[in-house]
């Protein structure tokens, strides 16, 4: 992927754009494009996820944020920095690493 805003297609970093799907479509890598209907194969970061599949218009490009929503944590991740002295929530987003 080039810029934020834009999928390469195979090997583009995406994510579901609906997020309530997230948990059962995770962030991953696009692995096929079916050409004569656009709908996408996704493999997840995590590689024990299943892959699933999407129309091309219902993905967005990655950005490298997992929010609780979006399913487990992911293994390798960083907590967002918290502010000294603000309270910390109970569960927050972190970046994927």
């Amino acid at each position: 992927m080039s810029t934020g805003d834009t999928l390469d297609g195979i090997g583009s970093k995406v994510k579901h754009r609906d997020e309530s799907l997230r948990r059962t479509h995770p962030p991953g890598v696009i692995e096929h494009i079916e050409p004569d209907t656009d709908r996408v194969y996704v493999q997840p970061f995590d590689p024990t996820r299943p892959a699933w599949t999407a129309e091309l218009a219902l993905v967005e490009p990655d950005d490298a944020i997992w929010y609780p929503t979006d399913g487990q944590r992911p293994a390798r991740s960083m907590a967002f920095p918290i502010p000294p002295g603000a309270r910390a929530p109970r569960e927050y987003g972190c970046y994927r690493l």
